[in-house]
């Protein structure tokens, strides 16, 4: 047994991993393009939007400090700083571990630098503390209880076992050989889970925090959210008309969008971490259903978990949280670069193309008569 899952089967997971990665890469390119250069003839204007040049440095202090405290490490310092340190000891413990190490010189005669025995096993004691609290945080944290889904315990589980079995071999506690063969098959799995499951979101992250444009990049951000329609889906239908839901138009919308709507909706990590980036969940006391997150989950994600075949029924109350929940001001913020606004425009477009259009509040949380 041994033999087989540190052979085929591991064989099996780095294929998986690795063809996953290529997969989500190429889904990557294929939703977005570069960015058209744009040529000025004045220095002045060549000038970066975001370049500090015309400011003193007492209002480039200022400015940083701004920044600081509108990101994410300024409005959320204890999620912030955990998930870096989570993720980072997601990467570094598994590759410099020196078991790790010695059976990729058995196998390859590849060796990396590792850390101590000792040191890793804090380490991996401090992995496990965090993904504890994550846990609570999921389970006792409203805005992240209201999205969290069976899936995200199995991906948690998937995550952490690698880890627990590990620290457990560590220090052989139960049978060393049974618990081994645990260990390397939770591990595999983790690897082939990767790009096939929301843990994709730590390779995403990258390619759309490096090279999406925006306010939030940590990258030049040479590349935009971009989908060439694939299909015409006709003239929206008027009210007048709009009795029967026509779920073959809404499936062919879907479809259209399907490449990049799936692949985002797949990424989000229901972490919850975009609520208060919406002023409309700060203005109604933080309830969750004002959540950039809860919005998309319950609109789009719906749409796209029946394949396009709803009622009207389902339809008007999509309307009521695309609408009544959402005003598109785009200010909505993703850790991962997830484009939300894009998700909830486009859950707008199927709602109207059934005759169903929003209704605007007057002030916040009273509705208005006038329907647009």
């Amino acid at each position: 047994m041994y033999y087989f899952v540190r052979g085929p089967l591991m064989w099996v997971a780095f294929l998986m991993f690795i063809g996953g990665i290529v997969l989500r890469t190429v889904q990557f390119f294929s939703v977005t393009k570069k960015k058209k250069r744009v040529y000025y003839t004045s220095n002045k204007k060549r000038q970066s939007a975001y370049s500090n040049s015309d400011y003193s440095p007492e209002e480039q202090k200022i400015n940083m400090v701004l920044s600081l405290r509108n990101s994410l490490i300024g409005t959320h310092p204890v999620d912030a700083v955990s998930t870096s340190l989570f993720h980072i000891l997601l990467f570094i413990i598994p590759l410099f571990l020196v078991a790790h190490n010695n059976l990729l010189y058995e196998s390859w005669k590849i060796r990396l630098w590792t850390f101590s025995e000792s040191t890793a096993n804090k380490l991996t004691v401090i992995f496990l503390v965090l993904a504890l609290f994550f846990f609570v945080r999921r389970v006792l944290v409203r805005k992240v209880r209201v999205i969290t889904t069976t899936s995200d315990y199995l991906v948690f589980l998937i995550t952490v076992a690698p880890f627990l079995t590990g620290f457990i071999a560590y220090h052989q506690w139960f049978d060393y050989n049974t618990i081994l063969i645990i260990h390397i098959v939770a591990g595999e799995l983790m690897l082939a889970a990767i790009a096939f499951t929301k843990l994709g979101h730590m390779v995403f992250f990258f390619f759309a925090r490096f090279l999406i444009g925006g306010e939030y990049s940590l990258g030049p951000g040479t590349r935009i959210w971009w989908l060439k329609d694939k299909a015409k889906v006709g003239r929206p239908i008027a009210k007048a008309e709009a009795r029967p839901v026509d779920t073959e138009k809404i499936r062919a919308m879907l479809d259209q969008k399907k490449e990049k709507m799936k692949l985002l909706l797949s990424l989000c990590a229901h972490c919850g971490l975009c609520a208060e980036s919406c002023f409309l969940y700060m203005s109604h006391g933080r309830d969750p259903k004002y959540m950039p997150s809860f919005k998309v989950i319950n609109s789009l994600g719906r749409l796209y978990k029946k394949k396009g075949k709803v009622d009207r029924v389902t339809l008007n109350e999509i309307k009521e949280i695309v609408w009544k929940h959402c005003v598109l001001c785009k200010r909505c913020y993703c850790p991962l670069g997830i484009d939300i606004p894009d998700m909830i425009a486009f859950a707008r477009s199927i709602c109207r193309s059934q005759g169903i259009y929003g209704v605007y509040p007057h002030s916040l949380g009273e509705p208005d008569d006038n329907k647009h």
